[in-house]
């Protein structure tokens, strides 16, 4: 199976937005899992009705991500058009649902191209806590992605580059995400 870019793996996804954002959560499980920046940090990912410890139905947070240090995630993934900014309103069931020491990380995992400037005011004070890490577009397309999402499905894996394994380190993996 082949890689392509992003735009045209995401153009592969239902156009009903309702299934479209379900397949983009399981599209984020699989980033997670298989992006060689995050395999080296991230020991398992659950869509939120995998999750064993989930305290009742979704009500904003997507996946959950334990870490190999055994830290939790609370991730939202939002299949939107690129052009949109994620506002506050579109994340505040999330924001409230991930408070507290429970997790150590938001994570907001977006197609749009990036958040709105309340979002960005929150993080910039300091103000959540657990803090919020986004990816959004652009950080999407400079990763490799199969050819559609049935590929996914198949089991398809990042492909290996040529010699050494790629390796990691806490400062990579913060360089990946979009800091505040």
């Amino acid at each position: 199976m082949s890689t392509t870019s992003f735009e045209t793996f995401f153009g592969s996804f239902d156009p009903d937005p309702r299934i479209r954002g379900k397949q983009w959560e399981h599209a984020c499980k699989w980033l997670l899992q298989n992006d060689p920046v995050y395999r080296s940090t991230i020991k398992t990912v659950w869509l939120w009705d995998e999750w064993p410890d989930k305290d009742g139905p979704d009500a904003g947070i997507d996946l959950v991500a334990k870490t190999k240090k055994d830290e939790l995630w609370a991730i939202q993934a939002k299949a939107w058009d690129k052009e949109t900014n994620v506002t506050k309103h579109d994340m505040d069931s999330f924001i409230a649902e991930s408070e507290g020491s429970r997790f150590g990380l938001r994570l907001l995992i977006t197609t749009s191209k990036g958040v709105a400037r309340a979002v960005q005011t929150l993080e910039n004070r300091g103000e959540l806590h657990p803090p919020l890490r986004r990816m959004c577009r652009h950080d999407l397309e400079d990763r490799e992605w199969p050819a559609s999402f049935s590929d996914l499905k198949q089991g398809w894996k990042v492909p290996r580059p040529p010699g050494n394994a790629p390796t990691t380190s806490a400062r990579g993996i913060e360089r990946s995400f979009r800091w505040a």
